[in-house]
C-alpha cells in the first residue's frame, strides 16, 4: 500500500523525537549507571529477590545499547542502499532485525539465568514462504519466532505488530524497511489493518516469513474475561473459548487475510512456557523470571495441507489454537487430557 505525504510528515516527525530520545536517555544511563545499580543493590538486599532489581537494571541498559547500535547498523544500511542499491540495503535490513532479536534474546538469557529448550526444530528445513503463528503472553515472547524459527530457517521476519510499537525507532525504521504491518488496536481501521496484512503476505517470497500473533494481544486472566465477554453471542465460539485455559481465542481477521493472500506458504505454529510469569516490568522486578526453563515446540504444516475454503480454515485454525493449548497444559501446567495434534495419528 502506498503512503501519503501526511502519513509521510508523521512519520518523520516521531522519529525526530524517538532517535534522538533514544540516544539521550543511553547517555543518561550510561552517566547515572553506577548510582542505578546501587540503587537497585539497596532494593534487592531489603527484599531478597535472586539480585532481580540489579538485574533488570543490566538489562535494561543493554536494550537501551543495542538500540543505539542497532540505529547505527541501519545507517549503515541505508548508506549501503544508496551505493549499492535497495535489494542490498533489504538483505542488510533484514539481518540487522535478527541480530539485533538474537542479541537482546540471548543477553535475556544470561542476565535472568534461563534455560531455553526447543522441540521440532527439525521442521525447520525447509525455506519459505512461511506464514508463523506464535502464543503471545509475555514482554519477551515477540522475540521468540525470530530466534527459534526466522533465523535458523534464514528467513526474513515481516512481523504484524501493534502501531504503538513504532515508538521503538528500530521496529519503526526496520518495520518500514522490511515491510512489516502496524495495525490498530481495538479494530479502529479494520479494513485498512486487513489490507496492509494482506499486502506484506502478498509479498513474500521464499526467504521470508510474516509472524503474527493469533490472540492479538497478550494472554491474561482479564482479557480472557473480555474475549469471552465477546464471544457471547455466539455460542459455538462462546463454549470452545471456554476450553482455552492459557491462549487467547485467535482474531480470525489476521490469520484468514494472510492465507487468503499467501496461499503457497507453509505454516509453522510456536508455543512455549516459561515466559507467562513475565507480562510486566513489575513482574521482571519481582523476580519471577529467574532461573526460568523456557521451553519450545514448532509444528509446521505444509501449504498444500491448509483448508481453502474460509470456513475450513475457521474450523483448522480453533483446532490448531487448542492444540497449542492442551501443549501448554501438558508442559508447564496440570496433566493433559489425550489428544492428538490436528493431522496426526
Amino acid at each position: 500500500m502506498g503512503v501519503s505525504l501526511e502519513q509521510e510528515k508523521e512519520r518523520w516527525a516521531r522519529r525526530a523525537v524517538t532517535v534522538p530520545g533514544v540516544v539521550a536517555l543511553w547517555l543518561v544511563m550510561l552517566a547515572t549507571l553506577p548510582a542505578l545499580f546501587a540503587v537497585a543493590l539497596v532494593v534487592d538486599l531489603a527484599r531478597p529477590r535472586s539480585f532481580a532489581a540489579v538485574r533488570v537494571v543490566g538489562a535494561l541498559f543493554v536494550v537501551v545499547t543495542l538500540h543505539v547500535v542497532g540505529l547505527a547498523i541501519l545507517l549503515r544500511a541505508w548508506v549501503g542502499g544508496l551505493l549499492r542499491g535497495r535489494a542490498y540495503e533489504r538483505r542488510l535490513d533484514g539481518a540487522a532485525e535478527l541480530w539485533f532479536a538474537a542479541t537482546v534474546w540471548s543477553s535475556a538469557i544470561r542476565i535472568f539465568g534461563m534455560r531455553v529448550e526447543v522441540e521440532g526444530a527439525e521442521v525447520l528445513d525447509r525455506r519459505g514462504p512461511a506464514v508463523v503463528m506464535t502464543r503471545h503472553a509475555s514482554l519477551l515472547d515477540v522475540l521468540l519466532p525470530l530466534v527459534t524459527v526466522c533465523a535458523p530457517a534464514e528467513l526474513v521476519p515481516h512481523i504484524v505488530a501493534k502501531r504503538e510499537l513504532l515508538w521503538d525507532p528500530c521496529v519503526d525504521l526496520v518495520g518500514h524497511r522490511v515491510a512489516s504491518a502496524f495495525v490498530h488496536r481495538g479494530g479502529r481501521d479494520r479494513a485498512g489493518d486487513l489490507a496492509r496484512v494482506a499486502a506484506v503476505a502478498r509479498a513474500c517470497g521464499r526467504h521470508d516469513a510474516l509472524v503474527l500473533f493469533p490472540e492479538g494481544t497478550r494472554f491474561s486472566d482479564e482479557r480472557r474475561a473480555k474475549r469471552l465477554a465477546e464471544l457471547a453471542a455466539d455460542p459455538a465460539a462462546h463454549e470452545r473459548a471456554l476450553r482455552l485455559e492459557h491462549v487467547l481465542p485467535p482474531r480470525l481477521g489476521g490469520p484468514l487475510a494472510t492465507l487468503e493472500a499467501a496461499p503457497p506458504a507453509d505454516v509453522i505454529f510456536c508455543a512455549h512456557t516459561g515466559l507467562e510469569r513475565a507480562r510486566t516490568l513489575g513482574d521482571l522486578l519481582s523476580g519471577a523470571l529467574v532461573g526460568e526453563t523456557v521451553r519450545v515446540h514448532l509444528w509446521r504444516v505444509r501449504a498444500r495441507d491448509v483448508p481453502t475454503s474460509r470456513e475450513e480454515r475457521i474450523e483448522w485454525l480453533w483446532r490448531w489454537w487448542e492444540h497449542v493449548d492442551a501443549w501448554i497444559t501438558r508442559t508447564g501446567a496440570a496433566p493433559p487430557p489425550s489428544r492428538s495434534a490436528p493431522g496426526e495419528a
